[in-house]
């Protein structure tokens, strides 16, 4: 099989370092600079310090890293939301918290390098490595902060995320959920 996933927790147990790192730049992507970055300077640590899990999508011929996502538990902070807003977020009106425990993907995305049509793969296999943590811990929705651009937020919501702020121009991402109950 050309192309397989990996988690890089396991990469870092059977790999010197050099070697991961070494791959790790094998991934560009100048339509979001950010998931480059992310992977090049900070996934290591991350999944080292217990921050983040990341699994990279490799095509094993080249030895190519060809796409990733990162996924982690974390918080939503509802301060700032609408009373409706809480209410559904939180599932009752009366709401002490002021943040909801969530898990979060907070990376995904394909190489420059990468002519395959695999977002939805991505985000099925990140969504199904999320559901086992789910049936085990429990808790109510996935977070991301999507672009704010239409082709993205409409990838996501056929993908059943829902955008849980308004969409305006100026806002560069949108907090969208995918309901776990």
């Amino acid at each position: 099989m050309r192309y397989k996933f990996f988690s890089l927790n396991e990469l870092l147990e059977f790999s010197s370092k050099s070697q991961i790192k070494k791959l790790v730049k094998t991934f560009k992507c100048q339509k979001n600079a950010d998931l480059e970055l992310f992977l090049h300077q900070k996934a290591i640590i991350f999944e080292k310090k217990g921050r983040s899990r990341t699994y990279l999508y490799i095509d094993t011929k080249a030895k190519k890293i060809i796409a990733y996502f990162t996924i982690s538990i974390s918080s939503l902070n509802i301060e700032n939301f609408s009373t409706k807003t809480i209410s559904y977020l939180y599932g009752q009106n009366n709401v002490s918290s002021k943040c909801l425990p969530c898990y979060l993907i907070g990376q995904l995305g394909k190489s420059d390098n990468c002519n395959l049509k695999i977002g939805n793969q991505l985000l099925k296999k990140s969504i199904t490595i999320i559901i086992k943590g789910h049936n085990i811990l429990n808790g109510r929705f996935i977070l991301l902060d999507s672009l704010n651009n239409d082709k993205i937020i409409k990838f996501y919501q056929n993908n059943g995320f829902i955008p849980i702020e308004n969409v305006k121009k100026e806002k560069e991402v949108i907090k969208m959920i995918y309901w776990l109950l």
